[in-house]
């Protein structure tokens, strides 16, 4: 009969190694979009107030046609059409610039969503970050091109791309939030299971 018992804690134990092993795969998975409630009403009501989530209003046809449109990400996700760069930067480069600059930004818990706003500076509007000292860094320039292939004036322009680039830093803030809290979450309460049936046998 001990013999039995051994052998059947041991089947056991391997099967709880098993789900065990299958939480630990399956909680890292991208939960993009799953807040807690609690957050939920916070984080959608200023997303739809500040960003909206369609692409700027389509502009009419240039002689030439329409721009290729390029996207900055983040983690995986579009946030601004870009398709005029500002100089003689190519809008490819910079909209990989940006979602450099955006996942750097969002990285680091002491810049605020916030902290991104717009200036003028002739000949162009800037999307600037307010630094702790209070003085303003360039972060992204529209110039009057850009803003002519969207139909927006350069101001509209860069605080459209403001609101995209501060909703898309509070929803990657989220749900890498609650990604982290879940892992930990189900660790946890999965040795604990496994350590009260251990308990129970």
């Amino acid at each position: 009969m001990q013999w039995m018992r051994r052998l059947h804690r041991g089947r056991m134990a391997g099967v709880l190694a098993l789900l065990l092993t299958l939480l630990m795969g399956l909680v890292p998975m991208r939960l993009d979009g799953i807040v807690p409630a609690a957050w939920a009403t916070a984080v959608e009501s200023t997303a739809s107030a500040a960003a909206p989530t369609a692409a700027p209003p389509t502009a009419q046809r240039p002689a030439g046609g329409q721009p290729k449109s390029h996207w900055a990400t983040l983690d995986g996700r579009r946030v601004i059409e870009i398709r005029v760069a500002a100089g003689a930067q190519k809008p490819a480069d910079l909209a990989r610039r940006v979602s450099r600059e955006l996942k750097r930004l969002a990285d680091d818990p002491a810049v605020r969503p916030s902290d991104l706003v717009v200036e003028e500076h002739p000949p162009y509007w800037m999307v600037s970050q307010r630094l702790p000292d209070g003085s303003l860094t360039p972060r992204l320039a529209v110039d009057e091109r850009a803003a002519r292939s969207f139909g927006l004036s350069q101001q509209a322009l860069a605080e459209l791309y403001r609101d995209q680039l501060q909703a898309a830093m509070r929803r990657y803030r989220s749900s890498h939030s609650l990604e982290s809290w879940l892992r930990g979450t189900g660790l946890a309460a999965a040795l604990l299971g496994v350590y009260l049936l251990w308990l129970h046998w």
